[in-house]
């Protein structure tokens, strides 16, 4: 998902991909909510199972990298990329610049201390 907001900011077209069942569905159909898009995900396998907290440092030797590449190609061929449209995300970049504006006038007033 944090790679969707990034490349939707960017304006870069993704695919919301999702590798398992405690992917928590809420958060990204209240962000594309926001955004004007439909939470229609592909499906892929995940990419490891398993996992131990002991292990979690040597993941990468438990991911099985040829299999993420062979699913990454096969769901963007077939997958119709999503991108908001240029009206939400400039409204979406007024906002965050009017808030950060509103930061620095809060913490030149010292209300920030």
């Amino acid at each position: 998902m944090h790679g969707a907001i990034i490349a939707d900011a960017f304006r870069v077209p993704w695919v919301p991909m999702v590798t398992n069942e405690k992917i928590l569905e809420f958060k990204w159909r209240d962000w594309m909510d926001g955004l004007g898009i439909a939470y229609e995900p592909r499906r892929i396998k995940r990419l490891y199972k398993g996992i131990s907290k002991q292990i979690f440092p040597k993941l990468p030797k438990y991911i099985d990298y040829q299999l993420i590449c062979r699913q990454f190609k096969s769901t963007l061929k077939n997958a119709q990329p999503l991108l908001s449209s240029d009206s939400k995300s400039e409204a979406l970049h007024e906002k965050v610049y009017l808030q950060i504006e509103q930061l620095k006038t809060d913490y030149a007033a010292g209300l920030l201390s």
